[in-house]
């Protein structure tokens, strides 16, 4: 965890009820508002509560708090994944500071425009977790990773207790795969299963069930875990290229559509006898027909 200093300060609740009232009722901003930021790792969440020492001065940090993903969270995306743990800092805030609004930090732009979509394109999961962490009139703003302020939930996330012992899970987890698709679909047949959301998977949690996977491995051997875990990410973000990438194969393919879509055409019109249709694809420029063409086109096929 990169860190300034590791001192948890004494919070200022004055002066985060008046920053609170201030945005709430349109007056100038004022006072310092409790802010929380989270982010997660794939195996973790981190999160921290500060306040800052003056208007735009340093954050000093009130709570840190970390949590484990379970196995079927570690395959939700990292907007839900998101979500979670700022759900799960906002209560930890509520449970020690009290229910003073305050600003949530996400560097997923996605969460913080969740106010303005359109009901039929959020799950209704995601929307109850986004009421609780705005609840009270508290906000969400969008603040990009790559920033600064960004580190502490990051450093948190990526270095929680267990670490070498998860990341070891996640290099193998293919294995038994089956098995547990199978065990999920048993107990959704006996009636075991539960619609609600479990709770967190604390570190508590776990030292009671199974306190060997808390050990650290020997610095040297956790060193080497951590750094191949980050060389296979690497690995699988640029052998999975974004959206709208189009391989030269797939691209030979669309192009040899094209053409055999202009010897129909030509087809159609030399046995409907139109002559002015003109062609709808040329082969310089692969151009698309207009849509009359391309109606005529459909019609002379049918005819």
């Amino acid at each position: 965890m990169l860190l300034e200093h590791h001192r948890l300060c004494v919070p200022d609740e004055a002066a985060a009820i008046e920053a609170a009232n201030a945005w709430l009722s349109g007056a100038p901003p004022a006072g310092r508002p409790y802010e929380t930021g989270a982010d997660t790792s794939g195996y973790a969440i981190g999160g921290v509560c500060g306040q800052c020492d003056k208007d735009n001065g340093k954050l000093l940090a009130l709570l840190y708090c970390t949590a484990h993903l379970a196995d079927h969270q570690m395959h939700w995306h990292s907007y839900e994944q998101e979500l979670w743990g700022l759900l799960h800092v906002k209560r930890e805030k509520n449970k020690q500071l009290g229910r003073i609004p305050n600003v949530n930090h996400t560097d997923h732009a996605n969460l913080a425009r969740l106010e303005s979509l359109d009901l039929q394109r959020i799950d209704p999961k995601h929307y109850r977790w986004y009421q609780e962490v705005v609840e009270g009139g508290s906000v969400l703003l969008h603040r990009p990773g790559v920033s600064a302020l960004h580190k502490a939930p990051d450093g948190l996330s990526r270095n929680v207790e267990g670490r070498d012992q998860l990341i070891l899970a996640k290099s193998t987890e293919w294995t038994g795969y089956r098995d547990r698709i199978k065990g999920i679909c048993g107990a959704i047949v006996q009636g075991h299963a539960d619609d609600d959301e479990p709770e967190a998977l604390t570190v508590e949690k776990v030292e009671k069930a199974t306190p060997e996977k808390l050990k650290p491995f020997p610095h040297a051997q956790g060193l080497a875990v951590s750094l191949n875990y980050e060389r296979k990410a690497q690995e699988h973000k640029y052998n999975h290229p974004a959206r709208g990438y189009v391989p030269q194969e797939k691209k030979a393919k669309q192009e040899d559509k094209i053409l055999a879509d202009e010897d129909k055409y030509e087809a159609c019109v030399r046995q409907s006898g139109h002559t002015n249709l003109g062609k709808p694809f040329t082969q310089n420029s692969k151009a698309k027909a207009t849509n009359w063409q391309v109606q005529m086109w459909q019609e002379n096929s049918r005819d």
